[in-house]
């Protein structure tokens, strides 16, 4: 017989954004969810091949998905001059530390969105043959951008509709989970403008349309600027990372007809939950620059405030990788989305299990404890409903029914 897991805890949030249940069991049989909800309706199977896990006082959820991460990237305070001048070798190493800090949170699933050349996707096939043990990894490689762009420096750039095409290709040639563009400059890398677009609409297009063509593949848009969101909303891009309505030359630019085109058009936001955990950390903790980008905070969480309660689905996201972004820091993105942005608990565990696997093309595998999907599962003490703190109390993490960390230790 398949071994079977079988998992037990006084509530269970499957995910779907279905009410908890209570006194609740989660039976995995080869990997997969076979029975989830209460114990009284539930044949719970027993036998030498059953393993038994009770969590008192702990509540079960499907395994996080993290929708933004750069694996390779050090979230020091020197995370560009990593980027560009370490070998390949140690950013493969690092980029598995990582992935294992992810893991360490909750997080089963992550989308990686963005390093140098495939050495994501070489750390992504290695953890599926478990060679090493880590989250599932959904790798971009190398992000297109223009000539000079916003992470230039990975290795791919591309100008006009034929060149970002060609990229596309190289890309999925090269196995690529997703594609991942950059549609404004970017604050990691100098000399580009955050605040104006690098692609226009046709050029994005192009890409959606070669994307889908070559297996179904998303498109992920990193925006910052007013312009490039509307150009990525416009082409067909599935997310928008960041989504933080720069004005041209300075301060904010909120459109709500876009917002209404996100609506329209099923447009995800990914909400990088990343640097803006500084709001929510101690003065002593923070850098110089982390203290000064706090105060300036407001406004940017009103208008992704307003992008919320605009209709537009949103998904869960750190963007662990850049300086002082790390990755064993997880759950206060979570925290950010319930403190700062008035997103409930049980919403914000939606962006970063079911509605994340939904945004991600996954939902047939992952994001849910419903049977059929993998047994992937997070063991949290306490529960993240009262308080949603009780997301970084992580007891257990398993991917595929197996136990891969307990106790904080991975198995």
């Amino acid at each position: 017989m398949p071994p079977v897991t079988v998992l037990r805890a006084p509530r269970l949030i499957d995910g779907t954004g279905a009410a908890p249940v209570e006194n609740a069991v989660v039976v995995i049989e080869n990997g997969v969810v076979v029975g989830a909800g209460s114990a009284r309706d539930l044949n719970i199977p027993t036998g030498a091949v059953v393993q038994p896990f009770d969590y008192p006082d702990c509540t079960l959820l499907p395994g996080l998905i993290d929708c933004h991460t750069h694996l390779v990237f050090s979230a020091s305070d020197h995370a560009l001059e990593d980027a560009i001048n370490d070998p390949d070798e140690t950013l493969l190493l690092r980029g598995l530390g990582n992935a294992q800090a992810e893991l360490r949170c909750g997080v089963t699933t992550l989308r990686d969105c963005g390093g140098r050349g495939f050495l994501t996707v070489a750390l992504r096939d290695a953890i599926n043959r478990r060679l090493v043990t880590g989250p599932r990894i959904l790798a971009a490689a190398m992000p297109i951008t223009t000539t000079g762009g916003h992470l230039n420096f990975c290795g791919l750039e591309a100008d006009g509709v034929l060149e970002v095409v060609k990229a596309t290709r190289r890309l999925c040639k090269g196995g690529v989970d997703f594609i991942k563009v950059m549609a404004t400059g970017g604050g990691m890398t100098p000399g580009t403008n955050s605040r104006a677009p690098q692609f226009t609409v046709e050029e994005l297009a192009a890409i959606v349309a070669e994307a889908r063509r070559l297996g179904g593949r998303h498109v992920a848009a990193h925006c910052h600027a007013t312009q490039g969101i509307r150009n990525a909303v416009e082409a067909g891009i599935r997310t928008i990372e960041h989504c933080s309505w720069l004005h041209p030359t300075d301060g904010l630019e909120f459109d709500p007809r876009t917002v209404e085109r996100m609506v329209e058009k099923g447009t995800y936001v990914s909400l990088t939950m990343g640097s803006e955990r500084a709001a929510i950390k101690p003065a002593d903790q923070l850098a110089d620059w982390q203290r000064r980008a706090v105060d300036g905070y407001g406004p940017h969480f009103d208008l992704l405030r307003k992008t919320i309660r605009g209709g537009v689905r949103f998904i869960a996201s750190s963007d662990a990788g850049v300086s002082r972004t790390f990755f064993d820091e997880y759950p206060l993105t979570l925290e950010v989305m319930v403190s700062l942005l008035d997103i409930s608990p049980m919403e914000a565990l939606r962006a970063t299990t079911g509605r994340a696997a939904e945004a991600l093309g996954i939902s047939d595998r992952v994001g849910a404890l419903v049977p059929g999907r993998r047994g992937d599962v997070a063991v949290v003490e306490g529960d993240p409903l009262a308080d949603i703190r009780a997301m970084r109390r992580v007891r257990a993490v398993f991917r595929d029914g197996r136990a891969v960390v307990e106790g904080g230790m991975l198995g």
